[in-house]
């Protein structure tokens, strides 16, 4: 069993510190996050991606995934097109990113729903499950594109099994 942890686990500091400390407390991999400034952030290059994934293998870490805080200002379910625009533009720069870094999963966030589903919120998931499916090119290969379609098709019949939003 290998052991990882979230790169937001760790104090703030530099991306190298923050593996150091992972490496230091036995951990096998790290999740690391893309900001919205920083070292690994939107404006990043390849360049710069590439210094983090050496970062990582000097020190033997595998980066398992990519996170992003930046899901709760830029919702796939947001009413406004360019707010959902933008957390596609989010999300492809998290795809590539993780791609450069190695890593084979991203922690994408839709939005904000409660468990009671009002219309309102009904209308944000349908929002973002139809903001989804246009993601799927960005993806590589088949696999995730059908599994996901499965995942969206179900959420969709339940959310508006009658498709009226």
């Amino acid at each position: 069993m290998k052991k990882g942890i979230n790169i937001w686990s760790f104090p703030q500091g530099t991306v190298k510190e923050s593996l150091s400390l992972a490496k230091k407390a036995g951990f096998d991999g790290v999740e690391l996050a893309l900001n919205g400034e920083g070292e690994l952030s939107m404006t990043s290059t390849e360049r710069e991606i590439k210094q983090v994934k050496a970062m990582a293998d000097d020190l033997g870490l595998a980066l398992y995934s990519l996170s992003c805080g930046l899901c709760w200002d830029y919702r796939l379910s947001d009413d406004d097109p360019a707010i959902r625009q933008k957390a596609k533009d989010m999300i492809k720069k998290q795809l590539e990113t993780a791609k450069i870094l190695g890593a084979d999963t991203i922690l994408a966030i839709p939005g904000v729903v409660n468990v009671s589903f009002s219309m309102p919120e009904k209308k944000a998931l349908i929002n973002a499950l139809y903001t989804v499916t246009v993601l799927d090119p960005a993806c590589g290969s088949g696999a995730f594109p059908i599994g996901m379609l499965q995942k969206i098709v179900y959420l969709l019949q339940e959310t508006d099994p009658e498709a009226n939003l």
